[in-house]
């Protein structure tokens, strides 16, 4: 059976410390990722998660929804087949 190391084993806590740090990196990545600076006229990929009177509730992938008006959506028959369609999802 392998011996187990010893609590204040040099080699243990070098170990912990390297996984904190890689904790740590990863939260700070996921976190610069979440700040995207969105520029004006940028299309983005959305779902519709509600609809309210002439609003929709848009899900971006951000820290929270946004709110559209129905006007700013194309009014073709597909393109209201394409946000029924990513509703239903």
């Amino acid at each position: 059976m392998p011996e187990t190391p010893a609590p204040n084993d040099p080699a243990v806590a070098t170990a912990v410390v390297e996984e904190e740090e890689d904790q740590l990196a990863l939260e700070q990545r996921l976190y610069e990722e979440s700040l995207k600076v969105l520029d004006e006229g940028q299309v983005l990929v959305g779902v519709i998660v509600a609809k309210y009177q002439d609003e929709l509730l848009v899900d971006i992938g951000g820290k929270s929804e946004g709110i559209l008006p129905s006007a700013s959506f194309r009014s073709s028959s597909s393109r209201k087949n394409s946000a029924s369609a990513i509703n239903s999802k």
